[in-house]
């Protein structure tokens, strides 16, 4: 995924997520992302920083997002997901600076992670966008299992500061009457055309 400008050169980046890697001691799917920042040459053939899981199962990085500035710090932002991090509660892992160096999942500057009760699903689509209006981007993370499958979107409104989130910590929880797996997907922007993102 394009992930905006993360180092603050002027120059866009690209963030890939790599679920199925193996870590260093040969685990098994703790997954991770590879991080290229760009530059008047383009992109190299080498990541620039890889990210990697750290416990068997993480499959960090089924998903690789671009998050805009959602701490107003400036610079822009990124998370790689896990939706079968912590035995199936999935978890949203970002970053709000731009890492030199290799890095675990613990290194991520804050994690959203799924309650027990939600099951298999939780930030299996993470999407942001200036909902509020307020010029800052919001955080929005899909859980499609919560409720009987009935699925559920939350609203994190920013700006995010670091430290460990869970869904109760959502300003908006938007769930489904029906067993239809809501939120399996979202996407934000402005479609009415009115200055201010929209949430689909």
């Amino acid at each position: 995924d394009a992930v905006g400008d993360v180092n603050g050169d002027g120059y866009a980046d690209l963030l890939l997520g790599v679920m199925g890697n193996y870590g260093a001691d040969g685990t098994q799917d703790v997954g991770g992302g590879l991080l290229y920042y760009g530059s008047s040459d383009g992109i190299g053939q080498d990541p620039d920083v890889t990210i990697v899981g750290e416990d068997w199962g993480d499959r960090l990085g089924e998903g690789a997002v671009g998050l805009g500035d959602i701490d107003d710090r400036g610079g822009d932002d990124f998370a790689l997901t896990s939706y079968v991090y912590d035995a199936g509660r999935g978890g949203v892992f970002v970053w709000l600076s731009a890492p030199t160096t290799a890095q675990v999942r613990s290194d991520a500057d804050f994690s959203i992670v799924g309650e027990e009760s939600e099951g298999l699903g939780f930030a299996r689509t993470t999407s942001s966008g200036d909902l509020d209006a307020d010029g800052v981007p919001d955080l929005v993370l899909g859980s499609r299992y919560d409720g009987d499958f009935r699925g559920t979107a939350y609203v994190l409104y920013g700006a995010l500061s670091p430290g460990n989130l869970g869904t109760v910590d959502a300003d908006v929880a938007i769930q489904n009457a029906q067993d239809t797996y809501f939120a399996n997907a979202s996407a934000t922007g402005d479609l009415d055309g009115d200055g201010v993102d929209d949430l689909v």
